[in-house]
């Protein structure tokens, strides 16, 4: 910023003036500069000389104040402002370092900023950095064992041998046609007598066997698809002064 004080430049040289031999400019009394100049009393031009010269030479301290502050980097404005450290944002692209003309600057890209917190332990350290734009969750999971009961089992039928009566192990059986010799019915055992005193023998048999009723277990597996974990965001240049 560059005031033009060349424009407010007024008897800055003590001369006298050559007719009165008086100075060229005199500071106004301390009445003066309290009430001003009433109606109808003159203006010293030795005072309006005083009062432009006293203005340009505030604007020229002004001018060296402003100077003093933009200029460099260790006692600038701009450099306590954005000191080594500090963060810049803008939607411009163009480098703090040639923006500003102070210090070394580096990028932050794809990351969103967050405050510091010491009781914390994921963001208790300054410049750390985590955390992922997308998350998948998996499990896998197996049932315990089971031993099938009876009620648990698919609805079957096994094929089976003939039992039946007979009389003294050789009459014929009406209910099943056949004949029980006794050579026929080897391993055939008394069940007991009926009212007749007819033994009932029953043919040894044995059901086909199906199935091993063993314990068994049920797996099961799956994931959830990768999924975006971004909140709303705005996007801006993120920069980061080093040194």
């Amino acid at each position: 910023m560059t005031i033009n004080v060349e424009n407010t430049r007024w008897a800055s040289s003590n001369i006298a003036d050559p007719v009165t031999g008086t100075p060229n400019k005199i500071a106004p009394s301390e009445g003066l500069r309290s009430e001003g100049i009433l109606r109808e009393e003159p203006h010293s031009r030795q005072h309006i000389n005083y009062q432009y010269n006293a203005i340009h030479n505030s604007l020229v301290e002004v001018q060296n104040q402003i100077d003093n502050l933009v200029q460099g980097s260790g006692a600038s404005l701009l450099g306590l402002i954005y000191h080594v450290g500090a963060i810049y944002l803008s939607l411009d692209t163009q480098n703090p370092a040639d923006k500003f003309g102070i210090g070394e600057w580096t990028r932050i890209e794809g990351r969103a900023l967050i405050g510091h917190d010491e009781d914390d332990t994921d963001f208790d350290g300054a410049g750390g950095t985590g955390g992922a734009k997308a998350h998948t969750h998996s499990q896998t999971l197996s049932v315990d064992g089971h031993v099938l009961t009876v009620a648990e089992m698919a609805s079957h039928s096994h094929d089976h041998e003939d039992a039946y009566y007979v009389e003294n192990s050789s009459r014929l059986n009406a209910a099943s046609n056949k004949t029980a010799a006794p050579s026929e019915n080897a391993g055939v055992g008394s069940k007991g007598t009926d009212d007749d005193n007819n033994q009932l023998l029953v043919r040894d048999a044995t059901t086909d066997s199906t199935g091993s009723n063993q314990a068994h277990s049920h797996g099961i597996s799956g994931s959830i698809s990768s999924q975006s974990i971004l909140p709303p965001y705005f996007v801006v240049y993120m920069w980061q002064r080093v040194s």
